[in-house]
């Protein structure tokens, strides 16, 4: 009966400590991340935003771009050469790469995920410059610096606003930050 009692009062004991852990303890910040409301201060975040931008147009060009298409070739290839004679697309097998096949061989429709990824990936660059445009075009004490990431971000999100006309024609002007 005793050694009952001990393992009921030891496991009394586990569950009351279990219980009141100290919350205080456990609520702490994250390192390694500044929040939205307390980043776009300074000179150099707007670098940093800018060089962010510039980095999701670069990746229009790699294989690298993260869409909803999960495709992994780069969506200029997939907008501006497939269809042209410059480049065969091939795979593994028949069914490899069926949506760049679609393009080349002009069988693709508006639900193609090579074409619905590449919309997506124009509007990520766009979202990435209206970061830089909407949070340090109007703020006080813009500095020369400032202003220029800012028109090198308008210059940024127009060249892509550009190749969507080519691409779709008319289309939707975002000048707003999106949500994710």
């Amino acid at each position: 009966m005793k050694v009952i009692m001990k393992k009921i009062f030891f496991a009394l004991v586990i569950a009351a400590l279990a219980l009141t852990g100290c919350e205080s303890r456990l609520n702490i910040d994250q390192k390694g991340v500044i929040g939205q409301e307390n980043f776009y201060q300074t000179e150099a975040d707007a670098q940093s935003a800018l060089t962010s931008a510039y980095y999701m147009a670069g990746r229009w060009f790699s294989n690298s771009m993260q869409t909803t298409a999960g495709w992994n070739d780069c969506p200029w290839l997939c907008i501006w050469e497939y269809a042209s004679d410059d480049m065969f697309v091939a795979g593994e097998n028949k069914g490899d790469g069926a949506s760049g096949n679609e393009i080349q061989t002009f069988r693709a429709t508006m639900d193609n995920a090579s074409i619905q990824g590449a919309y997506e990936a124009y509007y990520m660059i766009i979202n990435a410059c209206n970061l830089v445009i909407c949070n340090f075009e109007n703020k006080e004490g813009v500095t020369p610096t400032m202003m220029s990431c800012v028109a090198q971000a308008r210059v940024l999100r127009a060249y892509t606003q550009h190749l969507i006309a080519l691409a779709w024609g008319t289309a939707p002007i975002v000048r707003e930050i999106l949500p994710v």
